[in-house]
């Protein structure tokens, strides 16, 4: 359980002000320009799993009697690919660990994939990447927004013919950050090999 699980985002984000404002002045960042490019370098290894963390703030000179105001705001940006590893709010699937990678094991029927707060800006298709084919059967793949069950914005079929699919997607319901959920309906996969699923990708 987290501590102090039960302060407001409010008074969280005056204590981590404050404690950065204990920083000795000599240590300040010299400030950005407000135009320009910030180009973040990605670690070496495991570049998947690279998380962008952008965070600005501002502070004006204040006035005669009035105090400086002060504002801020960040934003995290990850990688376009995400390995299946990295799922974990699935239903139907199952775990499968096999050369140290993580995979998910598709289920015989239905099953669902959720991603949480996904900005679709300027992606336009999703690419379902597997490790193995599947033999007979097939799944129709549904794109929705926020719920299994809710706005339907791309959809395609996973067969035998392939092992991956590219499904086209309409981003305007999106306006901001939503969650995505990658919904799956498996018709005639009863006793066929199980289908492995390796990787989700957000394309352009």
């Amino acid at each position: 359980m987290p501590a102090h699980s039960t302060l407001a985002e409010s008074d969280v984000k005056n204590i981590v002000q404050y404690v950065l404002s204990l920083k000795s002045s000599n240590e300040k960042m010299k400030s950005l320009p407000l135009q320009g490019a910030v180009i973040p370098i990605p670690a070496a290894k495991n570049k998947n799993e690279n998380i962008f963390v952008l965070k600005a703030s501002y502070t004006d000179n204040g006035g005669a009697g009035v105090k400086p105001l002060s504002a801020s705001n960040q934003i995290f940006l990850r990688h376009n690919l995400v390995d299946a590893g990295e799922l974990n709010d699935v239903s139907g699937f199952r775990k499968k660990d096999s050369a140290g990678l993580q995979y998910l094991t598709y289920p015989t029927g239905d099953g669902s994939i959720k991603l949480e707060a996904i900005d679709l800006t300027g992606i336009l298709k999703i690419r379902i990447a597997n490790a193995s084919s599947l033999e007979a059967g097939q799944y129709q793949v549904e794109i929705r927004l926020n719920d299994a069950g809710g706005a339907k914005i791309g959809e395609g079929m996973l067969g035998k013919s392939g092992n991956n699919v590219e499904i086209k997607i309409d981003p305007q319901q999106a306006n901001k950050p939503v969650d995505i959920f990658i919904v799956f309906h498996g018709s005639n996969t009863a006793g066929t090999k199980k289908l492995v699923l390796k990787q989700v990708a957000f394309l352009k």
